[in-house]
């Protein structure tokens, strides 16, 4: 008989996760921003765009909104005041 082993075997479930982990691809901030731009600029359709950077369509949508929800929470909206005109200056 063959002496068993002191490590217990991993369950299929966890060598596969494992491996996932590994082998995910993880992106800088500056290439999520280029990327969601790229969309945005709307040269190329977003299938084609997630095509060409083997990513899910939904990646780029959540990042598209992302960034517009930061962008309008950055912007402060001023109410509109006219400029008096130069006759009524005088």
């Amino acid at each position: 008989m063959r002496p068993k082993s002191s490590k217990p075997k991993a369950s299929a479930e966890r060598v596969v996760k494992d491996i996932r982990r590994r082998t995910r691809r993880h992106f800088s901030a500056e290439d999520k921003i280029r990327i969601v731009l790229e969309g945005l600029r709307g040269d190329v359709r977003v299938a084609e765009l997630c095509r060409k950077k083997v990513l899910p369509r939904v990646c780029i949508t959540l990042g598209r909104r992302s960034l517009w929800k930061q962008a309008s929470a950055g912007l402060q909206v001023t109410p509109f005041v006219p400029r008096p005109s130069p006759a009524s200056v005088q």
